[in-house]
């Protein structure tokens, strides 16, 4: 098998397609229909969706169109190729030449090959322009070009070999038809009932500690439920009076600065400002503006357990799109407001040392209490160290708060002759 004889089968084969003007005018329909399916698909898309998704979903369409009029469009160059030459006796011609059965069958091949890359060409462009427009990736538009010129050259190659195989034109076509679909539908169908008659679903239990998430809401749960031993504090039921968290109320007033005084303050407790999304931040400011249009003597607080800052500001969230406040819906770190319920400044510090003391009690009075062995104790230690803490339990303790409690009044000035100060 020579290349002088392929070339000379395929030539012979494209000059023919060449002078036939309805090739000419296969190809000027499919330029035509490429842009506009574009087009539509343009007028179609979201502008609101981004340009670059645009882009994406415009390359994915014309790549699977591409793909789709391919596998049509291919098996009818090939498949009248060996018994549509046998029927016009030029195949005989051929056969009675120097060249053998295997250059003619390859070069043959190759033309049909060559023009169905004449139908890729002309939907290359818009493939390009996709893809700089951020379509897709350049190693992802070769890769898909590439896939697309293989399977474009094995369906030439099995309607080539079906029209070597039948005597009938319209019989190679049929079947070149009928294994392209059993290829691309049939093979997916079988895989995915293979692999369900073969597979067992299994399941697998993981079990996770989320030490910052489990410690955050036992804190925010603890400092809830104590605000009720407090006086003029109460913790409602679940649900009850409002579903407020805490409600406080004193004759005397709680002096907001800024706002003046109030005798009732409603609260809704947060572990972290952060863990609350734009939609149940501004359902949340809607409660407390509710409650100030039916209690003209009060204030409303989100108390932040864990906060960035020790603070007491007015609370502006973003609702439907527009910042609002107002000078009685306030955000409030945890400290300051035991500071307001207590008229102590550092009552929320002074608390927490009185805590591992506490702790240690109540578990020598239950009987089978034990703490674990866990990396994170030594981990925290190690934290106590940089602070200059120097014994064991008030070490840890110091470190427990620290990582939550760090710019808080009385936390923040922590260091080893402030505490000995206060001692």
């Amino acid at each position: 098998m020579s290349w002088s004889g392929i070339r000379t089968v395929m030539v012979l084969e494209l000059r023919q397609r060449v002078r036939a003007t309805r090739w000419k005018v296969m190809l000027g329909i499919w330029a035509l229909v490429l842009v506009l399916v574009c087009l539509g698909l343009t007028s179609l898309l979201n502008p609101g969706d981004g340009y670059d998704y645009a882009s994406e979903a415009l390359y994915n369409f014309i790549l699977c169109f591409v793909l789709g009029i391919g596998l049509i469009v291919a098996p009818t160059l090939s498949a009248m190729s060996v018994n549509g030459d046998r029927a016009d006796a030029t195949l005989a011609l051929l056969q009675a030449t120097m060249l053998r059965s295997r250059e003619i069958a390859v070069g043959k091949l190759l033309a049909a090959w060559a023009a169905a890359m004449a139908f890729l060409a002309v939907a290359l462009p818009f493939l390009l322009v996709l893809t700089l427009a951020g379509g897709a990736s350049w190693p992802a538009f070769l890769g898909h070009v590439l896939v697309l010129v293989v399977t474009l050259g094995s369906v030439c190659g099995v309607g080539l070999g079906l029209s070597a195989m039948t005597a009938r034109t319209s019989a190679s076509a049929v079947l070149s038809y009928l294994v392209v679909v059993m290829l691309t539908i049939g093979t997916p169908l079988c895989a995915l009932i293979a692999s369900n008659s073969v597979t067992t679903t299994q399941t697998r239990v993981v079990y996770h500690i989320d030490y910052d998430k489990s410690n955050n809401n036992s804190i925010g749960y603890f400092h809830q439920r104590i605000f009720q031993y407090m006086s003029h504090c109460r913790v409602p039921a679940n649900g009850e009076e409002g579903g407020w968290d805490v409600i406080c109320e004193r004759a005397e007033g709680f002096a907001i600065a800024g706002a003046g005084t109030v005798r009732r303050v409603y609260v809704e407790m947060k572990n972290k400002h952060n863990t609350m999304n734009s939609a149940a931040a501004g359902k949340t400011f809607i409660k407390m503006q509710n409650q100030l249009l039916h209690d003209d003597d009060c204030a409303c607080f989100l108390v932040e357990a864990i906060a960035g800052h020790s603070q007491n500001i007015k609370w502006e969230p973003s609702v439907d799109g527009a910042k609002v406040g107002h000078r009685l819906i306030r955000r409030v770190s945890l400290d300051q407001f035991y500071a307001l319920v207590t008229g102590e400044c550092d009552a929320f510090y002074r608390m927490c040392l009185e805590l591992p003391s506490v702790i240690e009690n109540a578990l020598r009075t239950l009987p089978h209490a034990s703490v674990p062995n866990d990396t994170v104790i030594d981990e925290l230690r190690a934290f106590a160290g940089k602070r200059g803490a120097c014994v064991d339990d008030l070490a840890l303790t110091m470190a427990v708060y620290m990582l939550g409690f760090g710019e808080y009044d009385g936390f923040a000035s922590t260091t080893p002759s402030a505490r000995g100060k206060h001692a």
